[in-house]
């Protein structure tokens, strides 16, 4: 497998979202054909212009997007409209990476295993962040639970981490809801009204 010599030992990622582990991750994805002709069609690269014209910025991409980035932010870092900040994500982020990552980080696990050997949790719980988009583990067990707003996603799961992230929904809801209702103007404030409001439903 062409992702395991990439690093010269699996069980020493600390952080999910730490540049050097991201980094490797998007190094080995970008080798992969499937990924190169994904973001030559997302980008509508003319067929005389190389993928590597955009391998930074779609790296940025990336990196913001686990960052917890609003969209609308990714797009102005990134310099591109929002239309056409959506038309990567969709078209080469939110299905060919994801896919290629979740796949490699499971044959990965089986294959260090056998070696006697294994993977970190921050690695095991990687595809996860790339695919909601999340910073924490507050923020990924809320997005995992169902929480539907990104935006408040990130904003509770950083709380959440600092209280001690709980893994049972129903008690990790109910401590959410107490987090919004003591200080409900400020989360209002920070999340927007309709937000706010859907949150708490959500977590009531």
């Amino acid at each position: 497998m062409s992702l395991l010599p990439q690093r010269s030992r699996w069980d020493d990622v600390g952080d999910p979202i730490e540049d050097g582990f991201v980094g490797t991750m998007l190094e080995w994805a970008w080798r992969q054909p499937e990924l190169r002709r994904a973001v030559r069609k997302a980008y509508r690269l003319a067929d005389e212009v190389g993928t590597e014209s955009v391998r930074g910025q779609f790296f940025d991409v990336v990196h913001m997007w686990l960052e917890g980035r609003r969209f609308v932010i990714i797009a102005k870092a990134a310099r591109v409209s929002i239309d056409d900040l959506l038309g990567v994500y969709t078209g080469a982020v939110g299905f060919v990476l994801q896919t290629l990552v979740e796949q490699a980080i499971a044959l990965l696990e089986r294959l260090v295993e056998s070696e006697g050997s294994g993977v970190s949790e921050a690695v095991r719980v990687f595809p996860e962040h790339l695919r909601f988009g999340v910073p924490t583990e507050g923020a990924r067990i809320l997005a995992v639970h169902g929480l539907r707003h990104r935006s408040a996603v990130v904003e509770l799961g950083h709380v959440v981490t600092q209280l001690g992230v709980v893994e049972d929904r129903s008690t990790l809801f109910g401590g959410v809801r107490q987090i919004l209702l003591r200080e409900p103007e400020e989360w209002r404030s920070r999340l927007g009204a309709l937000v706010f409001e859907r949150t708490l439903q959500d977590v009531s």
